[in-house]
């Protein structure tokens, strides 16, 4: 999808930001198998949705990228079922400039978090996607 005012596709955006995402993507199925790494990630027990957005935060500083990238990390909402309750997520990416303030594209990541109910001190499952 173009950006309106740039012209600018998501995928060149994310390509920007992350060189040999798209690579690594086509090789992978769309959901990415195994644990993330670089992060140990809470156990289900001790998480709290502020602990979730700070485990984000280091995760997505692992990526290598220019320091013009600017990001935001939102909470969206929570899903409780009866085996699991999963908590999204949203980073947002941009490059605003002090030519133009407000950003002329963005690049989102989502982010879910499934915490299981039983048992409890496993760690969290964490699942992302562009």
């Amino acid at each position: 999808m173009a950006n309106e005012e740039t012209g600018h596709s998501d995928k060149a955006v994310m390509n920007d930001m992350l060189p040999g995402v798209e690579q690594n993507q086509e090789k992978k199925s769309a959901s990415l198998p195994g644990p993330i790494p670089n992060v140990s990630w809470v156990s289900c027990a001790d998480f709290t949705v502020d602990i979730g957005t700070r485990q984000i935060e280091e995760f997505i500083q692992t990526w290598t990228r220019g320091d013009h990238w600017l990001h935001c990390v939102d909470t969206l909402n929570s899903e409780c079922g009866n085996e699991n309750a999963r908590y999204n997520y949203r980073v947002r990416f941009s490059t605003p400039s002090s030519e133009k303030p407000i950003p002329q594209a963005t690049a989102s990541v989502f982010f879910t978090i499934v915490v299981s109910l039983e048992p409890s001190d496993k760690p969290v499952d964490v699942k992302y996607g562009f």
